[in-house]
């Protein structure tokens, strides 16, 4: 099993492939990365944070939504709700967000603000 630093290592590689055009090799990274341990939730967070900067939204809410599923935490439900407004889910995410809205942080309140949710 990966730990949370070595996720987030294979993450930061994903991204510097994406930055130097390499989407393809990136994408078989971030696949593998969630292949390798399907219970880690930071394999999935790591995962759908690679594919929200490829503005692969899709792809980003589904990886979320497996990493919330198993563990993840605020940070990946934030970058997932940011996820479906971007694919055009907002009524999805304005329903999601319910529960932030009702015990988030003044930082999170003012994502969802931003998000016009």
């Amino acid at each position: 099993m990966l730990s949370k630093e070595e996720c987030f290592a294979v993450s930061e590689l994903a991204h510097r492939l994406i930055d130097a055009g390499r989407k393809e090799d990136a994408m078989a990274l971030v696949d593998g990365l969630v292949q390798f341990n399907p219970e880690w939730p930071w394999g999935w967070y790591a995962a759908g944070r690679a594919c929200f900067e490829v503005q692969d939204f899709g792809r980003a809410v589904e990886f979320l939504g497996r990493g919330i599923k198993v563990g993840a935490g605020i940070e990946a439900q934030m970058l997932w709700l940011e996820a479906l407004v971007a694919a055009g889910r907002t009524p999805e995410a304005s329903a999601a967000a319910k529960h932030i809205r009702k015990t988030g942080t003044a930082a999170e309140l003012g994502r969802l603000s931003a998000l016009g949710l």
